[in-house]
């Protein structure tokens, strides 16, 4: 009872880090891509040490003490490189976030193909259809799933490569909203792919489908 209780208490905080997350998530390519412009990479920073600070946070709200031990680290290193380097350094820690996330997401789906365990996009397609997933299901959604490892491998690739190679301004445009933009189209495209591959299967609206998506506990999915 007393858990419960407890639970209950942390629900109101919970969802306000989770609204703030979402509102430092949506703010984050557009003040990158205006301190890029504007010369001053301090706006950029401040997003980013906030973003970092919230997840730390939601992390360790939700009991994952190394994932959130881990951001709260990033987040004092990331004051620290601001405070002690300025602008000079900023620009290059604001080149990583794409290049890690990107790998991190990569490295996430590929995992769930090793021997034994079960794709990523198969455990979605589990949650929305059923528990059980025919034979043409399974395929298919292990193929998604290995597409989709190909898809953030060339995405950190390609942000390295423009954050070595390309003016800043044109990295801050695709790795801000180009690569965000790939990633919808690629999604819409796999949908409708998907609603004839697997005709057999009841498929709900495209807004629908998201919905479904943001309703299913993402930590279960991880664990599986």
């Amino acid at each position: 009872m007393l858990d419960k209780s407890g639970d209950q208490l942390e629900q109101p905080y919970r969802r306000l880090l989770y609204a703030g997350v979402l509102c430092a998530v949506i703010c984050y390519p557009f003040a990158v891509h205006s301190s890029v412009f504007s010369g001053s990479i301090i706006p950029g920073l401040v997003i980013l040490i906030i973003l970092l600070a919230l997840l730390a946070l939601t992390f360790l709200m939700q009991h994952s003490w190394i994932t959130g031990l881990l951001l709260l680290l990033l987040t004092f290193l990331a004051i620290g490189i601001t405070l002690l380097k300025g602008e000079s350094t900023g620009l290059s820690l604001l080149h990583t976030p794409p290049i890690a996330i990107n790998l991190i997401l990569g490295l996430l789906f590929a995992s769930t193909l090793l021997p034994g365990r079960n794709p990523l996009i198969s455990r979605f397609a589990s949650k929305i259809h059923g528990d059980v997933l025919d034979k043409p299901t399974q395929e298919y959604t292990r193929s998604v799933t290995r597409f989709w490892v190909a898809v953030f491998f060339f995405m950190a690739i390609e942000s390295w490569l423009m954050a070595a190679f390309a003016p800043h301004q044109v990295w801050s445009l695709f790795t801000n909203f180009i690569n965000y933009l790939i990633v919808l189209l690629v999604f819409v495209v796999e949908y409708q792919i998907r609603i004839r591959r697997l005709a057999h299967l009841k498929h709900p609206g495209f807004f629908r489908f998201l919905l479904s998506l943001f309703r299913i506990d993402m930590r279960s999915m991880l664990r599986l």
